[in-house]
């Protein structure tokens, strides 16, 4: 019998579904493709070889091109160095990735008659599906390190659960072209690369583990930490670390090498950073708003919330956590080197502010852990296996219905029933297995807030929200009888957690005031939060006046996504001419959410 006759029902499984992507991803190709945050990881490929700028130092055309193709609604793709010149926000890893497929599309650009822009279809489409080629590389390692635990049978099943029972499917379908894909295809080149290293010992197997690691990194700075895999796979306990390093030691030749050649790869990184900075490393991702806080883990956000709870959205997951026991009582010496790099992996996912990751269907980045989960999953199949028969059956009925939830539950996502940012519990139940929506269900979604400037602080249902003023002194600007011409007056802050106890609140400026001789000129209320790294939020009223205290403020600022309850409301008027300003009666109010 040959290796594929044994093999044969996790091979045709594996094609199967190989094919079922390769095809649903070919029907749901649209002219966007390019865009968010993807626009921004493909950025040096287009300023390198299409507009002659691969260092960035212009952005007018990146403006040009989002005044064109509308790829995002603000440029955040763009960071800036120290002496604010402009740079690229992320890393060059996705740019590696995309290379072959962009140099694909920019050649049937020019043979179709394309305009090779960089945003025209055959580079939105070749893209696209050239990702589903590292969709199909990761499941075929994904397959061959399940092989090494679990029968051809049970291997089959695994697939299975993973690409139709999980988040799998949307982000490796329709949403490809983002991190997660690629990252998922290196961790299963890593995991398959460390069990043959620790069997053999080749230099090969080193290499790709390596280069696996570094393009993790210049992906997603924070997956270098996938380096303990290897680092622990195999040990039964820490008190072998020791060992290890030894072990490693007698290996230090290809460790070398395989340092040198991660070095080259991540050489252009360092390039541009040591260039643009003057720095061999440099954080370019500058965002007050959103990051790291180590401290403050949103675990119950990111693991149970109905928002975007991973196990919500993904619940046959928790097989896959229940894993871990039979795993550490069969394999001991696997157990440490999976756990460990798993729950640092999911601490770091949930310490990141924005915890529900954009547009994402359940918590997208946990995605990169399934191959170190679907082997916890297989031991606990292998344990309910061996139950009796009336324990195994209603467990297999158990998991069809969660695959059937994930699919039904994906299909409402695509059509807009799941919101993508906004769900509540009682939204949640509300639509549970629905196939519509009504309007006044969409009540029940969290506060819907606008990307368009003219519509961002409007206040709707107003009866929704009580009124509250604040009275503490040192939160009100003194009242200026007199005229004055500072740059920036009367700032105040106030934090929010003082504000309300809810997500979000409105802040009402009231007050008149007078501008001597404004000519044209402008002066602005200035609204924003803030915090030790910076502000966000930022947003800039116009006020445009005569000389008398009638013209009046009324205004309305949202508050917008909290990183911190501790981050503070803070305005100020912004008087960037110095003219001759004053105002009085001003009045402050809160309105909070009455749910």
């Amino acid at each position: 019998m040959t290796f594929l006759d044994r093999k044969k029902i996790s091979l045709w499984t594996l094609v199967l579904l190989s094919l079922w992507i390769l095809i649903f991803r070919a029907t749901q190709v649209h002219n966007n493709e390019l865009s968010w945050d993807v626009f921004g990881y493909y950025l040096p490929l287009e300023g390198t070889f299409i507009y002659d700028d691969p260092l960035l130092t212009d952005r007018t055309w990146v403006e040009e091109i989002n005044a064109k193709h509308h790829v995002s609604d603000t440029l955040y793709q763009i960071s800036s160095t120290p002496e604010n010149e402009p740079m690229y926000f992320f890393l060059l890893g996705m740019s590696y990735m995309y290379a072959i497929f962009f140099f694909i599309a920019h050649f049937l650009a020019g043979m179709l008659g394309y305009a090779q822009d960089g945003l025209s279809s055959p580079y939105q489409y070749t893209l696209a599906m050239g990702m589903v080629v590292y969709t199909i590389i990761g499941l075929i390692y994904l397959r061959k390190i399940l092989l090494r635990f679990f029968t051809d049978q049970l291997t089959s099943v695994l697939l299975l659960i993973c690409v139709l029972g999980t988040n799998y499917a949307h982000h490796m379908t329709i949403k490809n072209l983002e991190t997660v894909n690629m990252l998922f295809m290196f961790i299963t080149i890593v995991i398959w690369n460390t069990i043959r290293w620790y069997e053999d010992g080749k230099l090969k197997n080193m290499l790709a583990i390596g280069v696996s690691i570094t393009m993790m990194a210049l992906i997603k700075p924070s997956e270098v930490l996938v380096v303990l895999i290897p680092l622990i796979w195999g040990l039964s306990s820490l008190r072998e670390i020791p060992k290890r390093f030894h072990q490693l030691w007698l290996h230090k030749n290809q460790l070398i090498l395989s340092l040198a050649v991660c070095f080259l790869i991540a050489s252009p990184q360092v390039y541009y950073w040591y260039v643009k900075t003057g720095s061999f490393f440099y954080d370019s991702y500058k965002n007050p708003g959103v990051g790291l806080d180590f401290l403050s883990p949103h675990i119950y956000g990111g693991i149970f919330s109905y928002r975007k709870g991973w196990l919500v959205y993904t619940p046959i997951m928790i097989f896959a956590l229940l894993g871990f026991i039979p795993l550490y009582k069969k394999r001991k010496d696997l157990f440490f080197g999976m756990l460990i790099p798993f729950l640092i992996s999911l601490y770091i996912i949930v310490s990141w502010t924005e915890y529900w990751y954009g547009a994402s269907f359940s918590n997208r980045p946990v995605i990169v852990q399934y191959p170190i989960l679907l082997i916890s999953l297989g031991f606990f199949l292998q344990w309910i296996w061996k139950q009796k028969n009336s324990i195994r059956y209603s467990f297999s009925g158990i998991v069809l219905l969660l695959v059937f939830l994930n699919l039904f539950q994906w299909w409402q996502f695509q059509n807009y029933i799941i919101d993508s940012t906004r769900m509540t519990k009682e939204y949640y139940w509300k639509v549970f297995l629905k196939t519509s929506v009504s309007a006044e269900d969409r009540e029940l979604l969290l506060l819907e807030r606008s990307y368009d400037p003219a519509n961002l602080n409007q206040l709707k249902n107003e009866n929704k929200y009580t009124s509250t003023s604040i009275q503490r002194s040192d939160y009100l600007p003194i009242l200026m009888e007199n005229y004055s011409v500072e740059e920036f007056i009367e700032t105040k802050q106030i934090p929010f957690n003082e504000l309300t106890d809810k997500d979000h609140c409105y802040a009402q400026f009231t007050f008149d005031y007078a501008v001597k001789n404004p000519e044209g000129k402008e002066i602005f209320l200035s609204c924003m939060m803030s915090r030790s790294n910076g502000d966000y939020g930022q947003y800039y009223f116009k006020l445009t006046g005569t000389d008398t205290l009638q013209n009046r403020v009324d205004t309305l600022f949202l508050t917008p996504e909290i990183r911190s309850e501790k981050d503070q409301l803070k305005f100020f008027i912004w008087n960037p001419n110095k003219l001759a300003f004053k105002m009085q009666n001003f009045k402050l109010k809160v309105l909070e959410p009455k749910k």
